[in-house]
């Protein structure tokens, strides 16, 4: 059985609820679906999911999805009710309506004692595999997605803005970074500033960044507000005190493949071009980490991809956390970040304040992609935006394009 109660405490109010009342709803249905879960009262379940299912169509396209979770949940634990009353038919046709409607945890199903009586019925089995192809975020990289080497050339250039850039000065002087990288080997003056970031500002997943985007702000704004920044921009925040230091970084936006079209999550990281070991390595302010492999070698982010594909075991630092709590492993490596990263893009420009909004400029982007990300065949898109600007995203499917040495 899964209950898991999502929901929103800042509504508008509705032609159908306030937002009190909205929260009052769900809330009692909840527990009347939990009350008739544990007494196996598939008549009562039934009516309430009548009355609810009704209620939800009333609901806007925004509340909707605020509240799918309540839905696709109550289909789950119908379906578990019907596997504990040993009737395959009933059980699998909830499941299957639970996973239509966006439920996607495969792990929950195969360890869920609720469908032991099921396990060998066929039509469990297809859904299960079906699913498998959606959410084994590790199972999608290693069967389903290659990169191809001589395809998309790419004719622009990477640029990494100098340190002596005034801005990028004032942030190196304002914050002294320069004591705070520290006189250690390369990777440990990395992780100092990788360190201080965290340590800096708090991550929210929940709030938009500040309309100027740079690091001198972001930190200014979030000192003034006692606010956080999103995993975006906790990953600026560190590029630009990477770049205002000498070094060459970026940022990475990591993307999944999302079949289903019901997940909008992505994970940002910052990369960071490493003179001593000659390659991009992997940098996560949000949980303050650097991932490393069996023999201790610091790894970047296509080397991780690959290890996630080749099941090879995988390292934290010591350090890493996300606001001071400490990070299981297989769920951030093995499930999230194999879940985003299916596909990855990054500014073709890095430099301070790239993507504050400004007008008449343009924003230029490199994805890159698995052969068989469908949007490859546009190789450009355009996109313009109220205030004259554009994004232009650029498509490839080579890696060696992606991860050129600066």
């Amino acid at each position: 059985m899964k209950i898991t109660i999502y929901l929103c405490f800042f509504f508008q109010t509705t032609t159908l609820f306030s937002q009190v009342s909205l929260e009052k709803y769900f809330n009692n249905k909840e527990n009347q679906f939990l009350e008739a879960y544990q007494n196996k009262d598939t008549i009562e379940y039934l009516s309430l999911l009548v009355d609810f299912s009704c209620q939800f169509e009333k609901l806007n396209t925004k509340k909707k999805e605020q509240f799918l979770n309540n839905k696709l949940n109550a289909y789950y634990n119908l379906s578990c009710i019907y596997s504990l009353m040993n009737k395959p038919s009933k059980s699998t046709y909830y499941l299957k309506l639970s996973i239509d409607n966006g439920y996607s945890n495969l792990v929950q199903i195969q360890r869920d004692s609720d469908f032991d009586n099921i396990r060998n019925d066929s039509d469990f089995n297809l859904l299960v595999n079906q699913l498998r192809m959606l959410s084994d975020f590790q199972f999608i990289l290693k069967n389903d997605d290659f990169y191809k080497v001589d395809s998309n050339k790419f004719n622009q250039s990477f640029y990494y803005q100098s340190s002596t850039n005034k801005d990028l000065t004032k942030l190196r002087l304002t914050y002294n970074l320069d004591s705070i990288k520290g006189n250690g080997s390369e990777i440990e003056k990395l992780q100092n500033i990788l360190f201080w970031v965290h340590g800096r500002v708090i991550h929210d997943g929940n709030i938009n960044n500040p309309k100027i985007k740079n690091a001198i702000n972001f930190i200014e704004k979030c000192d003034k507000k006692s606010q956080g920044l999103n995993c975006r921009g906790m990953a600026m925040l560190l590029n630009e005190c990477y770049l205002s230091l000498g070094y060459k970084s970026k940022i990475v936006c990591c993307f999944p493949k999302d079949s289903m079209k019901v997940d909008k999550d992505c994970h940002v990281l910052t990369t960071v071009y490493s003179d001593e070991l000659k390659k991009w390595i992997w940098l996560d302010p949000t949980m303050n980490s650097l991932i490393s492999n069996s023999k201790g070698q610091i790894l970047g982010i296509n080397e991780v991809r690959n290890s996630l594909i080749n099941n090879d075991s995988l390292y934290l630092n010591k350090e890493a956390n996300w606001n001071g709590k400490p990070i299981d492993k297989n769920q951030y490596l093995y499930q999230y970040m194999a879940k985003n990263l299916y596909y990855l893009e990054s500014p073709i420009k890095s430099e301070f304040n790239f993507e504050s909004r400004r007008l008449f400029k343009k924003y230029k982007y490199l994805k890159l992609a698995p052969v068989n990300y469908l949007t490859l065949n546009k190789q450009v898109h355009i996109s313009k935006s109220v205030l004259f600007t554009k994004n232009i995203t650029f498509y490839t499917n080579n890696p060696e394009l992606f991860w050129i040495c600066p």
